[in-house]
């Protein structure tokens, strides 16, 4: 199957040219069931994608025949890889052969048709290839491909390992030097050569030479430019390029491609040659609207005057030195001190970076109200990342999960590759019971950035648990105990997705491991595995795991103790006698051994209900429990006393 490819321009990913939101759904879902080893499922997902009507990508069409090939659906596999031969009569697989996915097909007389027609088409079009060439140029292109590949998952695995980061930096620095001195070799003595000699291979010179210095994207650009004339690559990569020789000079850009991080982590655009015309050189070499590009990256167009007051040197130096001495605390860990020189530097003037870090000590304080409320105030291409991440944060600790989805978005939108906040929002469309929502931002990290980040595969786990998915749940639940997640929320969620599919045998073992790791104390794992060893016919453990689950089920006394103390004595004041006694006679059902509460329950039957005989009864219940202590108080003897006093006045009524 064909794996995802990042190129790093700039130091930021490509982006995939999107389809419809319900057909990228689908082709996602195909990916993560591929990756769970569920296979047919996985063809069928492909078959939704290809059915919503939506233009139809020739490699997914080739991941699609490898899945049915996986799993042994041979006609639909090659059904799929001749729609591709069809919809692309130039496309040819040189590395089909060894891809281990379609070996099932290898014995059909097909394969052999299919690999016989690719011969033709290769031949046809590589008669006149410089195949040395090519198959070195297909090698510097792979070797530029595979480091940076490592640098963005080292650079965005959660944590992150700093040192390995540096340390592929620097082999990748390596790399792009050795690679650009050949490049620049043969297109000084060949010049760029192009699709008729060295086919797709050609893109490479591009591909190398965007990560060079200015001098050499300068020195090489026209030959850019012509290969871009002849077709020989995109336009929109050379506009790239020129683009980024003048930004880097100190010139206006064309097209708009390129950007920058102030000192405030806010992203901003190089200036424009000609703003009135930039759409229109866009359009012309094939880019997006500019607007469509700015929002995709969080790019400002127009930088921001981050002093909202205009204020004299003398004060702004009087505020730096209090935002020093904020900084200091805030490095000890004293945000109460920090609290104040903040405040008074945001007295001074609330510019964008006093309002940040005034918001972060609240932040840390807990204030999550008042920290919302300063960062809100800043325009959202303003916010760095952290400042953003606690924006949305301050909803969710306040509960306003419409808030904190909002947020999230918008963060998500910016930092696409935020693991932590993509779970989380993925988690909060699924407590809003809209799991198909949060799923689409889940999937979409899995499958573009990192399919092995644990958090966010949580997240999509609880999703499609909370969407009754439980076959693609337990996939997903299973693989993050392949991953070393041995949680008990993995484990019985594991358990109930499997009980729900009647997988028993699964859900036994996965039980049986949450309600150890819970110590024996969760009534749920208890209960679920109780009945689970029932339909099982181990009957004498599941009895014992049922009745553990009784006595978990039960209220806790002490407290219980209290309420129904409290309640009765509530009742009482409002004049509710009957439920007055309902709520004392639960509370001696925790606490027999309360006397007051027998002397409340009869004086209360006796004065106010005027039910005699419960109010003997009673009465008795009280002086059997009050003649067994030892020492009395002063208290209780005056209310035995009174007791008998009444018993006897019962006793005289029934001798009239």
């Amino acid at each position: 199957m064909a794996k995802r490819i990042l190129t790093i321009v700039a130091l930021a990913l490509l982006a995939v040219i999107p389809a419809s939101a319900q057909y990228d759904t689908y082709i996602w879902k195909a990916d993560s069931l591929f990756m769970c080893g569920e296979f047919a499922q996985s063809s069928a997902m492909f078959d939704k994608a290809f059915q919503t009507g939506q233009n139809i990508d020739g490699r997914h069409l080739y991941n699609a025949a490898c899945v049915a090939a996986l799993a042994g659906n041979k006609e639909v596999a090659f059904q799929r890889l001749f729609a591709r031969m069809k919809k692309e009569p130039d496309w040819y697989a040189e590395a089909i052969e060894s891809d281990e996915d379609l070996t099932s097909l290898h014995g059909d007389a097909r394969w052999k048709a299919m690999i016989d027609s690719f011969s033709v088409r290769q031949e046809r079009i590589e008669r006149n290839y410089d195949k040395p060439l090519r198959k070195r140029l297909q090698q510097l292109g792979k070797a530029d491909q595979d480091i940076r590949q490592q640098w963005a998952v080292a650079y965005h695995a959660q944590p992150r390992n700093q040192a390995k980061v540096d340390s592929l930096l620097r082999e990748m620095q390596r790399i792009d030097s050795l690679n650009q001195k050949e490049i620049c070799d043969i297109l000084d003595q060949r010049g760029f050569v192009g699709r008729q000699v060295v086919g797709e291979a050609c893109a490479v010179f591009w591909l190398i030479i965007q990560h060079a210095s200015i001098e050499l994207q300068q020195k090489y650009l026209p030959q850019f430019q012509q290969a871009a004339a002849r077709g020989d690559i995109v336009p929109s990569h050379v506009a790239m390029m020129e683009d980024r020789i003048n930004a880097f000079g100190g010139k206006p850009q064309k097209y708009g491609s390129q950007f920058y991080e102030d000192k405030y982590g806010v992203k901003r655009l190089y200036p424009l040659l000609d703003p009135e015309k930039v759409e229109e050189w866009r359009k012309e070499v094939g880019m997006e609207p500019l607007a469509d590009y700015l929002r995709k990256y969080g790019v400002r167009r127009v930088p921001v005057n981050i002093n909202v007051n205009v204020v004299s040197e003398e004060v702004l130096r009087a505020q730096h030195e209090l935002l020093l001495q904020g900084d200091s605390c805030m490095k000890e860990y004293n945000t109460f001190q920090a609290l104040k020189y903040y405040q008074e530097a945001f007295d001074m003037a609330g510019t964008y970076e006093v309002r940040t870090k005034l918001a972060d000590c609240h932040y840390r304080r807990g204030n999550y109200r008042q920290a919302s409320e300063l960062l809100k105030q800043i325009p959202e291409d303003s916010l760095s990342h952290e400042a953003f991440r606690q924006l949305a944060n301050c909803y969710q600790k306040q509960g306003d999960v419409d808030s904190y989805i909002y947020w999230t978005q918008q963060l998500v939108h910016r930092y696409p590759m935020d693991g932590e906040m993509v779970a989380g929002l993925t988690l909060a469309f699924s407590h809003k019971n809209q799991p198909q929502k949060g799923l689409l931002y889940g999937l979409n990290y899995c499958n573009s950035y990192d399919a092995k980040n644990i958090l966010v595969n949580r997240a999509v786990a609880d999703a499609y648990f909370m969407e009754r998915d439980f076959t693609t749940a337990a996939m997903w639940y299973k693989g993050l105990l392949e991953q070393g997640d041995s949680t008990f929320n993995t484990f019985y969620s594991a358990g109930m997705c499997y009980a729900q599919t009647n997988d028993l045998e699964r859900a036994y073992d996965y039980l049986k491991a949450a309600l150890f790791l819970s110590q024996m104390e969760h009534y749920g794992a208890a209960y679920r595995l109780g009945v689970v060893c029932i339909d099982t016919k181990r009957d004498e453990e599941g009895l014992r795991y049922l009745n553990l689950a009784t006595e978990l089920l039960k209220p806790d006394t002490i407290a219980m103790k209290a309420i129904t103390l409290s309640q009765g004595e509530g009742y009482y004041h409002l004049e509710h006698y009957a439920e007055a006694i309902e709520a004392w006679k639960q509370h001696l059902s925790y606490n027999p051994s309360s006397i007051a509460t027998y002397y409340n329950i009869a004086n209360t039957y006796a004065y106010l209900v005027k039910d005699d005989e419960q109010a003997k009864s009673y009465y008795r219940q009280f002086l059997d429990l009050a003649r067994k202590e030892e020492t009395p108080n002063e208290q209780l003897l005056e209310m035995m006393e009174k007791t008998e006093e009444m018993l006897k006045y019962y006793e005289t009524i029934e001798n009239q």
